[in-house]
């Protein structure tokens, strides 16, 4: 089996960090309504919970992804002009 199969791909990442915002915006948007309907607190507070599970989540995971692609290092010139003339003696 494939060993990204489960890495989701960054523009998901940064979809889900959109969206993670958005529902904690909306949940900070809802606390006006707390005076009129008190029972829109429970919904406020699944939608900050889910909101920040799925902005972390993501925020955490591009993270990673970025210091993955920062650890690798591409070769530089010297070490390809090595590989060249030892590719050339054969």
């Amino acid at each position: 089996m494939n060993k990204n199969a489960n890495n989701a791909p960054q523009f998901s990442l940064i979809l889900r960090l959109l969206c993670g915002g958005y529902l904690v915006y909306t949940a900070w948007d809802l606390r006006g309504a707390f005076q009129d309907r008190p029972h829109f607190i429970v919904f406020a507070a699944i939608f900050a919970l889910v909101g920040l599970v799925l902005f972390g989540f993501s925020a955490w995971k591009l993270w990673e992804n970025f210091r993955i692609c920062t650890a690798v290092t591409p070769k530089s010139e010297d070490d390809e002009s090595n590989d060249s003339e030892e590719q050339s003696d054969e």
